[in-house]
């Protein structure tokens, strides 16, 4: 019976890291479809509102959506890690131009560290990895 006890134990982290990216990937993509709609504060209701990017990121995407119609696909997401406070995941995207002036289709590949605000996971910041012209 103690094994069974110490199996059960063991597995409930597993658990809980699986809903932790089951619940960034839905951030994620929330996040992706505010953007394709334009959404300023439905995007900005992702973003942890403590964030240090948080004003700038609003300024930016009024900017953005007001110059470009783009279309934002995701490529992949990598759950990374969970630890006290934050967590992390690798996303990689698709950003083309539908309309707009000049502007380069590429893939973008960051790494998002996520906060829980109120109980619920937001994005807290991004560090970019790579991106691929297009």
């Amino acid at each position: 019976m103690k094994v069974i006890y110490f199996a059960l134990i063991m597995a409930f982290p597993c658990v809980a890291i699986a809903n932790t990216a089951d619940e960034l990937e839905n951030v994620v993509n929330s996040n992706i479809r505010s953007s394709q709609a334009e959404d300023v504060e439905g995007a900005l209701g992702h973003v942890h509102t403590q964030s240090p990017n948080y004003l700038s990121t609003r300024e930016i995407l009024n900017n953005i959506f007001a110059t470009f119609d783009l279309q934002y696909d995701l490529i992949d997401f990598v759950f990374v890690a969970e630890e006290a406070e934050y967590s992390y995941a690798r996303v990689t995207y698709r950003v083309q131009k539908i309309s707009g002036p000049a502007f380069q289709d590429n893939e973008y590949s960051s790494l998002w560290v996520f906060k829980k605000e109120k109980g619920i996971w937001k994005i807290w910041s991004e560090a970019p990895l790579s991106a691929v012209y297009l």
